[in-house]
């Protein structure tokens, strides 16, 4: 799994830039707070079951919260720790947070919106 830290707003103006005008750039960006248990398994599970090489953009929202505002008030998501957003063309088309962040239903989404993206290898668990 890929992890991308995601720590100032000039990295979240470049992936934005990079995704606008581009429906093939996919960005994923996952909310995570290091004070919240939740988040910490929401994290440790979906990392458990991400079968695909697209990188994953992580906020930590406790060290990083003026990102995170960003993210919310740029895609117009309410903001939510841990949260999972997936940007495609500047807009959020997929949401999710809490317990409802699995890695199979995300890339199922991606699957049933003819997003491609390069999977990994089958890994032993």
């Amino acid at each position: 799994m890929i992890w991308i830290d995601l720590t100032n707003n000039t990295g979240l103006d470049n992936l934005n830039s990079s995704s606008k005008g581009d429906s093939n750039q996919i960005i994923l960006i996952f909310k995570h707070s290091t004070r919240c248990g939740t988040s910490m398994i929401a994290k440790k599970e979906f990392e458990k079951h991400w079968k695909s090489e697209l990188p994953v953009h992580l906020v930590n929202v406790v060290e990083n919260r003026e990102v995170s505002n960003i993210i919310e008030h740029l895609y117009q998501v309410k903001h939510e720790s841990p949260q999972l957003l997936l940007i495609r063309n500047g807009k959020c088309i997929y949401n999710e947070s809490h317990y409802g962040i699995d890695a199979k239903e995300t890339m199922d989404f991606m699957s049933s919106h003819y997003i491609q993206y390069p999977i990994t290898e089958t890994r032993k668990d």
